[in-house]
């Protein structure tokens, strides 16, 4: 049994309702944010959107906190759609060259939902970046983003988390940036594994080698002149830089461009790893265990978690992105696929950015 305990704005208390495990399919998808319904059993509740939501068990144990996406009304029940309290995030912000994304993204969230100078947008919020500073690089092709969609990139590209939570006590939400850095390998064919479903992309096909001209563009003239070049390279741990060392091969590269200015080491090294990491982990993986299962303890790994995943005997890797709460199985999803159409689109919109 869950027990779903929401909250006001200020984190004063609400209501809390009792939820059936079997019934209740609670989700978590750092990729997507997508939300899940719970139904509550009177039309009469005082939850709102917006409101907060700490799901936990009865018999002990904290499941997740939520931030309530929407409310609809019948005449016995109140269905309550919940995104996972990261999406609290869920906001425009304005692009600029990034070579540290775990500093940037924590730049972002002071700068729009802590230190505004507007006190109504200012929220009870607090952000803490424990990565030690390093070379992080996103690229952006437009002036203003969604603030999920560079938290992702960071996710899959850097296993760079934030990971959301309520603290109550202090009545505020707490971000935490860290960088995730268990791996763990998992045997998809064990009996353990109650379900799997598999969608593999074609890695193999991708790009592992980027070829990237600086140039310079004459303001009048509109004449092109090339500077220079620079080659980077995919690894097998998922690195790229310039090392012509430890490569995956056969080559297969890929050309890029990029306008020559002050920043252009790290804008190049971004472009690159947009274009060759994401085939590490071109696919999507469901494993279902039992969530008490004592070999995986799913449900104590976070967010970012690297796995080798073997199964006929093959090995694959990829990215714990998201985990799903269904009764006593607990999901894991891995990788950067989404067969559900409507998370494809999602992950379409961000692809164009």
């Amino acid at each position: 049994m869950y027990k779903a305990e929401f909250f006001a704005q200020d984190m004063a208390f609400e209501a809390a309702y009792l939820l059936q495990e079997d019934t209740a399919l609670l989700s978590e998808d750092h990729l997507t944010m997508d939300s899940f319904d719970v139904d509550l059993p009177t039309e009469k509740t005082p939850v709102r959107k917006g409101h907060f939501c700490r799901i936990s068990r009865v018999n002990g144990g904290f499941v997740q906190d939520c931030i309530v996406a929407d409310c609809a009304l019948s005449k016995t029940t109140v269905s309550v759609s919940l995104r996972p309290l990261l999406a609290l995030l869920d906001a425009e912000v304005y692009t600029a060259p990034v070579q540290d994304c775990a500093a940037w993204i924590t730049q972002q969230i002071t700068e729009f939902f802590v230190a505004s100078d507007d006190a109504a947008q200012n929220r009870a919020i607090a952000v803490q970046n424990d990565v030690s500073a390093g070379t992080r690089p996103l690229r952006f092709d437009d002036d203003k983003i969604n603030l999920l969609d560079p938290i992702a990139t960071a996710l899959t590209n850097y296993k760079i988390a934030v990971q959301a939570r309520l603290d109550l006590s202090a009545r505020q939400v707490v971000f935490t940036i860290r960088e995730i850095r268990k791996q763990i390998t998992l045997e998809a064919d064990f009996a353990n594994v109650l379900q799997k479903d598999i969608t593999l992309g074609d890695s193999s096909a991708g790009a592992n080698k980027y070829i990237m001209r600086r140039i310079s563009t004459d303001s009048d003239s509109g004449a092109v002149t090339i500077l220079g070049k620079a080659v980077y390279y995919l690894h097998p741990d998922g690195s790229v830089d310039t090392k012509d060392a430890n490569r995956i091969l056969p080559v297969v590269w890929e050309l890029g461009v990029l306008e020559n200015s002050e920043t252009w080491d790290a804008d190049a090294l971004a472009q690159a790893q947009e274009a060759l990491t994401p085939q590490q982990y071109d696919n999507e993986i469901r494993l279902d265990y039992k969530r008490d299962d004592m070999m995986i303890r799913p449900e104590s790994l976070p967010i970012g978690t690297e796995a080798t995943i073997y199964t006929g005997g093959k090995a694959y890797r990829s990215l714990l992105t998201g985990r799903e709460w269904d009764g006593n199985i607990h999901r894991l999803i891995f990788g950067q696929v989404r067969v559900d159409l409507t998370k494809k689109l999602i992950l379409r919109r961000r692809n164009k950015n």
